[in-house]
């Protein structure tokens, strides 16, 4: 409970992918004040209390560390269930807030939804990414596929194991394509739009207000545990470049720790430069480590024991 009443969501924007203004929860959080005690319903600022916001989901404040803790029964489940969003929204950003993999996510686009033989920019397609953390070290990963190891901290205090992001993409679930009516009227929100169309009908309206009509616009549906986030991302001529030839662009230059993959190139070829990437970030300058939670050694169970 000592995060302070006040919340940062400073992103630095990136040219060629679009988010809906509402998607984000940090945004969203930082329009509702904390000015209430959640347990003694003290006001901020009257006779000298002041509120913090609670430690794990921001959204609720308490006056004391003892309102917090007999607050915490009630605010259990909400508050783990609004973490896991924010740490969602946090890793898929710092995905994409890296030029490297910004680059070669959008190569992997390419390779999995055929745009090399059909670019098809008016075309909204929706390809989900799985999200996992995976275990820093390799001593980890026997035990946890077996259940021997309990990753659970709340449970069993000091059992937390650090992890680095894995991206998955699941072969047997294909992407998905939403209509979006006809060229002509497909940048117009329409009444009965989900918020992935809504998305993408933002996002190609101003690719093409920039001059690049040619480009194409893939929904992308980051998922972690049940959870997801959508992203428009813009699929731009240098990945392009990158996918036909297998000779990285500036933006996609491979450092010498991650070494070329054998042509032709698919998709797994893109999906293991990023994966290799990630992995050599041993000072975590991409902030791609958290610790791992229980869908992260269920999915290890799942591949090392199928």
């Amino acid at each position: 409970m000592d995060k302070p009443n006040t919340v940062d969501v400073d992103y630095e924007p990136v040219e060629g992918v679009y988010t809906l203004d509402e998607g984000s929860y940090r945004k969203h959080i930082k329009t509702v004040p904390a000015l209430t005690c959640e347990n003694c319903s003290k006001r901020d600022g009257v006779e000298g209390v002041k509120m913090m916001r609670c430690r794990g989901c921001w959204t609720t404040a308490f006056c004391s560390k003892e309102c917090a803790k007999a607050y915490w029964p009630k605010h259990k489940v909400e508050c783990l269930t609004l973490q896991k969003a924010m740490e969602l929204e946090e890793l898929g950003r710092n995905v994409y807030q890296s030029p490297f993999l910004l680059h070669y996510l959008r190569v992997l686009l390419i390779f999995r939804l055929g745009l090399l033989a059909k670019p098809a920019p008016y075309e909204c397609q929706v390809e989900t990414v799985h999200l996992h953390l995976y275990p820093l070290w390799e001593k980890h990963i026997p035990p946890l596929a077996l259940g021997l190891y309990n990753i659970d901290a709340e449970k069993t205090p000091g059992s937390a194991i650090p992890g680095r992001l894995h991206i998955g993409i699941n072969p047997r679930e294909p992407p998905m394509r939403l209509s979006v009516g006809s060229k002509e009227n497909m940048t117009r929100p329409r009444s009965g739009d989900t918020m992935a169309l809504r998305l993408w009908r933002q996002a190609r309206k101003e690719a093409d207000a920039a001059g690049r009509k040619t480009n194409p616009v893939v929904l992308v549906a980051f998922g972690y545990d049940t959870d997801q986030i959508c992203v428009a991302v813009e699929i731009t001529k240098d990945a392009f470049q990158t996918a036909r030839s297998g000779t990285p662009t500036t933006s996609g230059v491979l450092p010498p720790s991650v070494p070329a993959p054998p042509t032709p190139w698919t998709y797994e070829s893109a999906r293991g430069i990023i994966n290799k990437f990630i992995e050599e970030d041993t000072e975590d300058t991409l902030k791609l480590r958290k610790n791992l939670r229980k869908c992260d050694q269920e999915y290890l169970q799942r591949i090392f024991l199928a």
